[in-house]
């Protein structure tokens, strides 16, 4: 059963991997936006508990009384 082209046949340097006609290599502006987005949730999300960390310290610390130095 060999139904395979052979790859030193002239006809497979034809056939292209896709179905689909090409895009001539223009951007793409919505995937580019939704990368961006990605790409901001995939940095700031690791940081979080650092900043949400910080945060409750800073307000914490806000509500501490002061201590005035002796004279």
């Amino acid at each position: 059963m060999g139904f395979a082209i052979a790859p030193t046949d002239p006809a497979s340097k034809k056939l292209s991997k896709t179905v689909t006609p090409s895009d001539c290599g223009h951007p793409d502006v919505e995937m580019d936006g939704i990368g961006r987005l990605l790409g901001l949730v995939v940095i700031r999300l690791p940081l979080a508990p650092s900043i949400l960390t910080f945060w409750v310290l800073s307000r914490l610390g806000s509500r501490l009384p002061r201590i005035q130095p002796q004279e």
